[in-house]
């Protein structure tokens, strides 16, 4: 079963896979930030069935600030929403929520400007990593740019407070930070913030894995197993679900002490050559 896409109206990238061969990038796999949140609750009910409420919010809400809080210069690539500066933030926010928005932003359109913004400033978005290139996303420090605001309104301000720990902290946290969440509200907060990094690096590897196998990058063999955290998944070969244009619907069966999941991955390609030297 595959699901509607784009998710939303204003299609933004949550996730940005390269395709690259050899020394060359030569597409994006490009998943919306939606998406991607939708992996991420799919894998934590998988992995931990038992998990609160709160942190199924904050599974649900995790990556908010990579849609309502794109970088400057990115966003000015999206005619749309160029130049709107006091309206963009709640423009964006009634978007991830499923509103109504007098705005759209499609794939392509998305996938264009990201293009366009590598190429802005080739030397400060793409790095030399290894045999291969590090791109810079267009939502830098999304988690801790999540406020209070970003929320439902009704929620009470406890569930408020511990669900945006869980946000700020899921990426970067240091141990003065981590007394001061369970200090605040208990020790089952570091048990919900260790489960929501795991459902969130499982969905990540695993979404780009099943775009690595299907765009050929990987050989199906390969990496069929992969362990983080108390956790070990195997992976059956990616099923090239449908192909339409651009957009991909692919699926991918997992396994975990004796549990199958089937986790679809929906992305976007976007032809994006860069050896080193140039772009086009």
């Amino acid at each position: 079963m595959t699901v509607p896409f784009p998710l939303r109206q204003i299609f933004i990238p949550g996730k940005i896979i390269q395709i690259q061969r050899e020394n060359v990038i030569e597409q994006l796999a490009l998943i919306e930030v939606e998406e991607h949140i939708r992996h991420v609750r799919v894998m934590l009910d998988w992995l931990y069935p038992d998990t609160s409420d709160n942190l199924k919010m904050a599974a649900d809400w995790h990556d908010i600030g990579k849609k309502i809080n794109l970088r400057f210069d990115y966003v000015n690539e999206l005619k749309v929403l160029n130049n709107r500066s006091d309206e963009r933030r709640s423009i964006l926010t009634d978007d991830f929520y499923g509103k109504t928005t007098e705005c759209s932003v499609t794939p392509n359109e998305a996938a264009k400007a990201y293009v366009r913004f590598l190429q802005s400033k080739q030397k400060e978005h793409i790095k030399t990593q290894g045999n291969g290139y590090r791109l810079n996303p267009p939502f830098g420090f999304h988690a801790a740019t999540v406020q209070h605001t970003d929320f439902p309104t009704d929620l009470g301000d406890n569930d408020r407070n511990y669900i945006i720990n869980l946000i700020h902290l899921h990426h970067v946290f240091s141990p003065d930070k981590l007394v001061e969440a369970a200090a605040e509200h208990g020790e089952d907060i570091l048990k919900d913030l260790y489960q929501l990094i795991v459902a969130d690096h499982f969905a990540s590897e695993w979404a780009t894995k099943v775009v690595h196998q299907l765009e050929g990058v990987e050989e199906k063999e390969s990496n069929r197993e992969w362990r983080f955290a108390e956790k070990t998944l195997n992976g059956e070969d990616a099923q090239d679900i449908k192909r339409d244009g651009n957009v991909v619907f692919g699926q991918i069966i997992l396994n975990c002490e004796s549990q199958q999941l089937k986790l679809n991955v929906n992305y976007y390609l976007q032809d994006f050559r860069f050896d080193g030297t140039h772009t086009k």
